[in-house]
């Protein structure tokens, strides 16, 4: 399975390699990746990002951004390859359920709340 995002840009510009999906075709998350657009979507958080070195960043999504769907909300935690590349891990954790893969519809759903997120700070800005 290839995401949307993918399916739209596969071959970025200055890329030197296409993109492969994070999302296999069940739609769970594969380690055999290389700069997933949805992933790249969720990777802005750049507040909840935390890492030591240039080769290895960790990126935390916190309760605040969870859509209604996710009810108790969680984090989830990307560990990638500077600030784009391989994703080699992600999961979702919570302090009410033990830790639930990640999928393509989880993906989504935050890439929208995110999208929401910046136009709101955009129309708030202007105001």
């Amino acid at each position: 399975m290839t995401c949307k995002r993918c399916l739209a840009d596969p071959q970025p510009k200055n890329y030197g390699s296409p993109r492969r999906c994070a999302f296999d075709d069940a739609g769970n998350f594969t380690p055999e990746n290389w700069s997933c657009a949805t992933l790249d979507a969720l990777n802005v958080y750049e507040d909840n990002t935390y890492g030591d070195d240039e080769s290895m960043q960790r990126v935390y999504l916190g309760r605040d951004r969870w859509h209604a769907e996710h009810e108790n909300g969680g984090w989830l935690v990307l560990t990638r390859y500077k600030s784009r590349g391989c994703c080699s891990s992600a999961i979702l954790v919570g302090d009410f359920w033990p830790p639930k893969p990640f999928t393509l519809a989880i993906a989504e759903s935050l890439a929208e709340q995110k999208r929401r997120d910046a136009a709101s700070n955009r129309t708030s800005t202007k105001e």
